[in-house]
């Protein structure tokens, strides 16, 4: 009986100021044309948000120097398809019992950690290529993503 006021002495109070505070469509529309919206500072936020997302920062283990950085696409496109390659190996292995890895660097049925911990011990080789060498291993690796799925499906 204690629970069944309690909760009606909350929810009575919360439905009120819900259809105090509720707006309509029309509302809602109205309330954004009549808004100020200074277009020229939001592309101006927009560009010091991308320029500061994407700027080339101190990289911790460059050990040489790098006369052209790969841009932000290239490098968003090198973390992306190695995501793609160790998410694909680790779903691979564990859910195929025919598949094994080939990587030479690893066993042929490797631990997940193994596999991500050598997926990060690329974060040092990548930090000190340039531009071309980061296009070439974006290739590359898009084709071990192709071989991955290859092989998936030779063995469904």
């Amino acid at each position: 009986m204690k629970t069944i006021l309690l909760l009606v002495s909350i929810i009575i109070p919360l439905s009120a100021m819900a259809e105090e505070l509720s707006f309509n469509k029309q509302d809602i529309k109205e309330f954004v044309n009549e808004m100020p919206f200074d277009f020229e500072q939001i592309n101006k936020d927009s560009e010091a948000y991308k320029t500061y997302l994407f700027k080339e920062r101190d990289r911790i283990f460059q050990f040489v120097e790098i006369d052209k950085y790969p841009t932000p696409q290239e490098r968003r496109w090198y973390y992306i398809l190695n995501a793609v390659d160790v998410g694909m190996t680790i779903w691979a292995l564990n859910n195929r019992d025919n598949i094994k890895e080939g990587n030479v660097f690893l066993s042929n049925n490797p631990s997940n950690r193994a596999l991500i911990s050598n997926k990060l011990l690329t974060i040092p080789i990548y930090q000190n290529m340039n531009q071309g060498q980061v296009v070439v291993m974006n290739h590359i690796i898009g084709v071990v993503v192709i071989h991955n799925m290859y092989v998936i499906t030779r063995y469904d």
